[in-house]
């Protein structure tokens, strides 16, 4: 099971990177390789794993114009964990172009017609997976469980916890008055966002992918809680376009930073300095390690085959 996720993640991420230009091997490694989906995808068994291998998939399929295919495959990484149906809006974009230039229709036409039936596979495939699992929609209601957790890893419950730090020096603070209202507010912040993002990234399939990192880190960022794997997400679809020296080095950090911060029994050490310290100290050492120049390797490849095949979306 886990060799079949990861090879869902290295079909959808390395042949996505390659559909716009990107370097199919950092793909990978940011995608599958990275200390934070190894030590907590693998290791936890999290379903994030089959989730983010199968959006990417349906992602790489939508590019490579198997619309239905693409379509069915982000309905069943949807049934896996809601989170990739934020890819489905975006590759409604990439089918109404293709469709713009293939049947030669009007964006309004173009634009019904894909997205009629990406919600129509997706209902098709959902009511019958549902169907097979014997499952309904109850499980709607387990989604408010994660409020119980609190930890830094969002912004609302990480400017609650400063709140009431900072604030509790002068007066007292209703901890989880706060933590309601921030809370709150980052929904609002989420609801906003992701369509002006949907609408923003709609012109080729580079937007479109990047939209699509963007409105995962939105909701990650601003979600009433997270959990470490939860950055997955976007890791995933930023593969193919964060690969600058710059990017990677940040990237490293950032995930050493998640797996070193929390513990083997999935408890975290953000109220122990000591740990956070350390965290943060092998976060930096990472950074600083890709940071620095790459030195050039003898033998290295040359030429046209050397570099990644570029194939750039069209425009609506």
């Amino acid at each position: 099971m886990h060799a079949a996720r990861i090879s869902d993640a290295d079909l959808g991420g390395t042949r996505v990177a390659r559909h716009i230009g990107a370097n199919g091997a950092v793909a990978l490694w940011i995608c599958v390789l990275n200390p934070l989906v190894i030590i907590h995808l693998m290791g936890g068994v999290h379903n994030e794993m089959l989730m983010v291998g199968l959006m990417m998939a349906g992602i790489a399929l939508t590019f490579a114009r198997r619309h239905a295919a693409g379509a069915a495959l982000i309905a069943i990484a949807v049934a896996v964990k809601a989170t990739a149906v934020l890819a489905l809006p975006f590759m409604v974009w990439v089918w109404m172009r293709h469709l713009r230039q293939t049947k030669n229709l009007s964006a309004i036409r173009a634009f019904a017609t894909a997205s009629a039936a990406s919600v129509a596979i997706f209902i098709a495939v959902f009511a019958v997976l549902s169907w097979v699992a014997g499952v309904g929609l109850g499980w709607l209601t387990a989604l408010a469980g994660s409020v119980k957790i609190i930890n830094w890893l969002t912004i609302p419950t990480a400017i609650a916890n400063l709140t009431n730090a900072v604030g509790s020096l002068f007066m007292p603070v209703n901890f989880y008055a706060v933590l309601e209202v921030t809370r709150i507010a980052g929904i609002i912040i989420i609801a906003v966002s992701l369509p002006l993002l949907w609408w923003r990234f709609r012109h080729d399939d580079r937007e479109a992918l990047t939209g699509i990192a963007w409105a995962m880190l939105m909701v990650v960022l601003f979600v009433p809680a997270a959990l470490p794997w939860y950055y997955t997400w976007p890791l995933a679809v930023m593969s193919a376009l964060a690969q600058s020296r710059a990017a990677i080095a940040l990237i490293a950090g950032f995930s050493t930073w998640i797996m070193v911060i929390f513990k083997p029994d999935g408890s975290h050490g953000m109220y122990s300095w000591i740990h956070v310290l350390l965290a943060t100290a092998c976060a930096l050492a990472a950074w600083y390690s890709l940071s620095k120049p790459w030195p050039e390797r003898a033998g290295s490849p040359r030429g046209p085959g050397a570099r990644a095949a570029h194939r750039s979306g069209g425009r609506c």
